[in-house]
């Protein structure tokens, strides 16, 4: 009988006239560990069904499924959130449902400014620290937003520092005072 994960029993499946045999006993305990390791593939097996707790093996099947090419230095979860973001989008788009799918791959870390009346325009600003959570949000806006609109995107980093920062730009070193925010402005 299985108790819990990781205890497994086989003996105690057989009838009580068969326990008593040595031969059935160490058969039976030498299959054990086998059947744990088949308990451990099924779990991983479920786990890899959902995509907020699908592990590595996972989340690159849901990619495929998907078509979407991770970025190398983007970690576990902001590939489950790209996934997540991209299995949830449905039509039609509407602000709502834009600003939903920015709360999945953004978290809180977001701001949308926006003129309806005469412009038609949007203004997004992020704050990740994640370079394949930036370009998702990009391709999330260029196929939410329709084509009369018009929208900025700007993802916006701020370091402090205690040491001496330099910041580099093109060619061209620039030196920092010691204490200073440095903000890094993409897109």
């Amino acid at each position: 009988m299985i108790k819990a994960k990781g205890e497994i029993d086989l003996l105690s499946y057989l009838p009580p006239f068969l326990r008593e045999y040595e031969e059935t006993k160490a058969a039976l305990n030498a299959e054990d560990p086998e059947f744990e390791l088949l308990w451990e593939q099924c779990d991983k097996v479920l786990d890899s069904s959902f995509i907020d707790r699908a592990d590595e093996y996972g989340i690159k099947r849901f990619e495929r499924l998907m078509g979407i090419l991770p970025d190398a230095d983007s970690d576990l979860e902001a590939r489950r959130s790209i996934v997540k973001a991209k299995w949830l989008s449905k039509l039609p788009y509407t602000y709502r449902m834009l600003l939903k799918q920015l709360g999945i791959v953004c978290g809180d870390d977001f701001s949308v400014a926006k003129k309806f009346e005469a412009d038609y325009f949007l203004r997004v600003v992020t704050h990740l620290r994640d370079y394949g959570k930036t370009t998702e949000v990009k391709k999330l806006l260029d196929e939410m937003i329709p084509a009369n609109m018009r929208f900025d995107y700007y993802n916006s980093v701020t370091f402090i520092s205690d040491k001496y920062p330099v910041l580099y730009t093109g060619v061209k070193k620039v030196g920092m005072h010691k204490k200073i925010a440095v903000s890094v402005n993409k897109f």
